[in-house]
């Protein structure tokens, strides 16, 4: 992890972004080692690694949608820094805006990039025993069937609105 950090800390300080465009990539870079780590499993002998048992990277993929699109915050920069109507953050107040966001959530400034209300969706499926009648009986996955039952299969799906972080000044 040491050298993924000091790699992509070279590429901030050797790339053109500006103060707040290079404290937000940082932010978000620790994250995403965070992502790797907490989902990467260590073999270790006598106290040293020698082996990692890396994750699926659809696996790093869906937990980083799922982080962007239910916990990043948006901080609305000025989009013209001479604009004094401009109700956008300066460079120097949005780098100690990201100074204050949780160092578990991603954070934006240019544009948004997730919607403003979240609806989190959960789902899952259940299985219940179907007569001709339309008679449906509720009943577990692990039943066995020796009489060649029917099974129903039903979607059950939960919807959660979550409202979005927007940092802004007013």
């Amino acid at each position: 992890m040491d050298f993924a950090k000091k790699i992509a800390d070279w590429h901030e300080d050797c790339g053109c972004n500006e103060v707040d465009g290079k404290e937000m990539d940082y932010h978000n870079n620790a994250i995403g080692r965070q992502l790797f780590a907490d989902n990467t499993t260590y073999e270790t002998f006598l106290g040293a690694t020698i082996g990692l048992n890396l994750p699926y990277s659809g696996t790093l993929k869906d937990k980083t949608f799922e982080l962007v699109e239910t916990e990043s915050c948006f901080i609305k920069k000025k989009i013209n820094e001479n604009d004094d109507n401009d109700s956008g953050f300066s460079k120097e107040e949005a780098v100690a805006e990201i100074f204050k966001i949780s160092d578990q959530k991603p954070v934006y400034i240019k544009t948004p990039i997730a919607l403003p209300t979240y609806i989190y969706v959960f789902s899952h499926y259940d299985y219940s025993l179907c007569y001709e009648d339309g008679h449906v009986e509720p009943m577990r996955r692990s039943i066995k069937d020796p009489d060649n039952l029917i099974y129903c299969r039903e979607r059950i799906e939960k919807r959660e609105e979550i409202p979005a972080c927007m940092v802004e000044k007013f």
